[in-house]
């Protein structure tokens, strides 16, 4: 069986020749599995340090594919651009920062082997910052709330897909990405598997609240409705607020006290911002078809090595 294990890069010129050659390794001891990788630099900003690395790592073993996008799109895209060059059975994905580690993809395969189609690592004791776990348990609750994610199903970065998923995302063709609540559409043969959890081999994640936002907003606002219900619930809820102040203001009027206009007042500032806070949302929604009229790109790739498909070479 051919495995494919896709890498998104960024700023990873230091830490990428561990990661694959860990991967390698593993491999080497795993002869029932023949292995391709993409890695796919996403505009890292280091002086084309991680580019130049990956291609020494290309010329080095003609079984790792490299990429280069144009600029930097963001890691979902990245992930994006690596399936056009995918020729696995079975997708890996994991990060290039070396915390995941290498053994792991040998049973995130197997699951999918036994049926799953999406077979996601579960970290017990991760590594991670208390912001990051912070704004992964967040992103975990939106995904329950907006996309009905099972709730005994923990999304990770480190996961595994079946042939049948690997050809469905190749037809997913939106400037707004968020696989797993694509996935979520296809699917409710997901699973989790115990893997360890390593400390990052350099650096920082590069991961922010303004990313997380942005991932949460791509998924929720591509696939679910629930932010609109959610609005016409909090509107409900402003006018039957809104009435009470009004009748407490004219109880206060009818009691010859003033406060009744700042009270009138206050109501109608409170839904007037429910008005834009509501237009807002639709405007979020409205924009994306817009933008997706305009056919926005999900990547742009620069630069392929070792890949070759019906008799053409990169």
């Amino acid at each position: 069986m051919l495995v494919t294990v896709a890498i998104p890069c960024y700023k990873s010129a230091k830490t990428l020749p561990h990661v694959v050659a860990d991967i390698q390794n593993q491999f080497s001891l795993h002869k029932e599995y023949e292995y391709q990788l993409v890695l796919v630099n996403d505009g890292s900003p280091d002086q084309d340090a991680t580019f130049q690395t990956i291609e020494t790592l290309c010329r080095e073993d003609p079984r790792i594919v490299g990429v280069e996008l144009s600029k930097n799109f963001g890691q979902a895209a990245a992930k994006m651009a690596a399936l056009r060059y995918v020729q696995g059975d079975v997708l890996v994905y994991m990060d290039d920062d070396g915390q995941h580690d290498a053994r792991g993809i040998f049973p995130l395969v197997q699951a999918v082997e036994a049926g799953a189609d999406m077979a996601i690592a579960e970290f017990h004791g991760k590594k991670h910052t208390l912001f990051k776990r912070f704004t992964s348990w967040l992103n975990t609750e939106m995904l329950c709330l907006t996309l009905q994610k099972p709730k005994n199903i923990h999304t990770s970065s480190f996961a595994a897909y079946s042939k049948f998923l690997i050809e469905r995302l190749k037809e997913y063709d939106t400037p707004f990405v968020s696989m797993f609540g694509y996935v979520l559409q296809h699917t409710r043969k997901i699973v989790n598997v115990q893997l360890e959890h390593h400390e990052r081999l350099e650096g920082q994640s590069g991961y922010t609240l303004k990313k997380l936002l942005k991932l949460w907003s791509d998924g929720a606002l591509s696939f679910s409705t629930v932010p609109l219900r959610l609005i016409g619930m909090f509107g409900i809820a402003s006018c039957v607020v809104s009435l009470v102040m009004w009748t407490c203001a004219v109880v206060m009027d009818v009691m010859g006290k003033s406060a009744a206009v700042w009270a009138v007042l206050g109501a109608m500032f409170f839904l007037g911002g429910c008005l834009f806070f509501a237009l807002s949302i639709l405007g979020a929604y409205i924009g994306r078809v817009f933008l997706i009229q305009c056919e926005q790109p999900q990547y742009v790739v620069r630069t392929v090595l070792n890949y070759e498909r019906e008799g053409v070479r990169a």
